[in-house]
């Protein structure tokens, strides 16, 4: 329990300082390095750091996910198989896939975006792809390895944190004209085999790789079976969530996708709450739906749902009405930024307050029909980013995800409900939601001072904060809340 206890602390550090780094790097530097001259080449990179999440994902084939699974539950001698196994299968893609990218490079650039100036710039740049991908599936392969041998903090480092940090001597040097953009984006590319040579000399040196020829004592039907699944599950979640970017590129441009990228950065922190509880309540949710401790669950569900209810909608109330004063604050002014804020908080909100509907679910006895729901709510996605785009650029994606968090945030509560009798609502559920929107939507209109900025942010935070929690903690509305102010204040 020790070193799962100092890896998870660990891992906490390298996902906040990595959400800090990333703040830093969207919010200020890459607007100050890109805009307005070059912000069409900022777009570049957000699109391709967003196709190579996706085609790694795809072209796995869930071999990461298989390794964790698998890997600990075979004997120790079949293990090197299931490691060749796992570094052998990507290539049935990837060697295809980059073939093709580099053949068909001025059809693929012509079909990924309707602005001609952007295709130059894909067809320029998109063969970069064949190396960011590559790398960075093995990349996971081999994160897997180390996780499974209970050494996750290397990997999870590198991820938030080394990258995002080298980006930004990056975006530094660009600053300062000691490298130009070309250098810039390739430089960006080599990242991701300069991790997983990393990676990978760490994992050799502590002789973590097992690696045996040959695959035929393998259970290669459970493999295969298990690893499509998760391929397709987990890539269906990666694909919702970035769908709306590839659209903007595709029927906009690459210009906007830059202003999207700031805009829905901001109006995601929101979900921090959220993607803060997952790992500590994950073990919980798993030992109960085992052992069938559905009121221990149903208590869980609950209070976890009126929880971050509170937490981001204390979010809620800090971000919105100080965002105009916040994006002021931006080095370059961001067009249609409080729309696409206002409606990416809102969708990240209700994601927050229905709790664990999407954890329950993949984690109950009826986990493959996530994989329906991921195919229905892709299509919704397609079909509504197809209608609003056109019609109302970067606001209508954030429309269209918008939409589409509300469909799948019902379907699952719905579906979670009915088959497992299991409801994120209580009692404070019902008045914490409009008292929300009410402190929201007041503050808006009545905290709108003409004063400087960096004094008018913090009083107006601390006067929303302040009215906001005044009855959450009166009305007890989450009763841990109270019992830990009152232990804090003790001590």
């Amino acid at each position: 329990m020790g070193i799962v206890l100092r890896q998870s602390l660990s891992n906490s550090f390298s996902s906040y300082a990595g959400l800090a780094i990333g703040a830093l790097n969207t919010l200020v530097l890459y607007p100050l390095a890109f805009m307005p001259e070059h912000t069409a080449y900022y777009g570049l990179v957000q699109l391709l750091l967003n196709y190579t999440l996706i085609i790694s994902m795809f072209t796995g084939l869930g071999m990461p996910q298989v390794l964790i699974r698998f890997y600990k539950r075979l004997e120790e001698a079949v293990r090197g198989h299931l490691t060749f196994f796992a570094l052998l299968v990507p290539l049935f893609i990837l060697l295809p896939l980059a073939a093709a990218i580099l053949l068909f490079r001025e059809p693929l650039a012509h079909w990924l975006t309707q602005n001609p100036e952007d295709e130059l710039l894909l067809f320029r740049y998109f063969p970069l792809l064949s190396i960011t991908v590559l790398f960075n599936v093995y990349f996971e392969v081999l994160a897997s390895i180390s996780q499974v041998h209970l050494r996750s903090v290397l990997p999870m480092f590198l991820k938030e944190v080394g990258r995002r940090s080298v980006v930004t001597v990056l975006i530094g040097l660009l600053l300062l004209d000691w490298i130009d953009l070309h250098s810039f984006i390739w430089l960006f590319a080599l990242l991701y085999p300069i991790q997983l040579i990393v990676l990978a000399f760490v994992l050799l040196r502590r002789k973590r790789i097992r690696f045996s020829w040959g695959w035929r004592p393998l259970p290669l039907r459970s493999l295969l079976d298990f690893g499509l699944f998760s391929f397709l599950t987990v890539g269906g979640d990666l694909l919702l969530n970035r769908i709306d970017q590839l659209m903007i590129a595709k029927y906009v441009d690459l210009e906007h996708l830059a202003y999207y990228t700031i805009a829905f950065f901001i109006g995601n922190v929101i979900n921090i709450p959220q993607r803060a509880s997952a790992g500590i309540v994950k073990p919980l949710v798993v030992g109960h739906l085992e052992n069938q401790r559905w009121d221990e669950l149903r208590e869980i569900y609950r209070t976890s749902s009126a929880g971050l209810m509170v937490a981001s909608g204390l979010l809620m109330v800090l971000i919105i009405p100080n965002l105009p004063q916040l994006l002021e604050l931006l080095p370059v002014s961001i067009v249609g930024g409080t729309t696409v804020v206002v409606l990416i908080a809102s969708g990240k909100f209700l994601s927050s307050s229905l709790g664990l509907n999407s954890m329950i679910l993949s984690m109950s006895s009826y986990y493959r029909f996530t994989l329906m729901i991921n195919v229905g709510m892709i299509v919704a996605t397609v079909l509504t980013n197809l209608w609003l785009i056109p019609r109302y650029g970067i606001a209508g994606a954030a429309g269209a995800t918008l939409l589409v968090i509300v469909l799948n945030n019902i379907w699952k509560t719905a579906f979670v409900g009915l088959k497992l009798k299991l409801w994120p609502f209580s009692a404070s559920f019902f008045w914490i939601l409009p008292w929300v929107a009410l402190c929201t939507g007041i503050s808006l209109i009545y905290t709108q001072w003409a004063v400087d900025p960096w004094w008018g942010i913090p009083l107006r935070s601390l006067l929303c904060g302040s009215v906001f929690l005044t009855p959450v903690l009166a009305f007890r509305a989450v009763p841990v809340l109270n019992e830990w102010l009152k232990g804090w204040a003790r001590r």
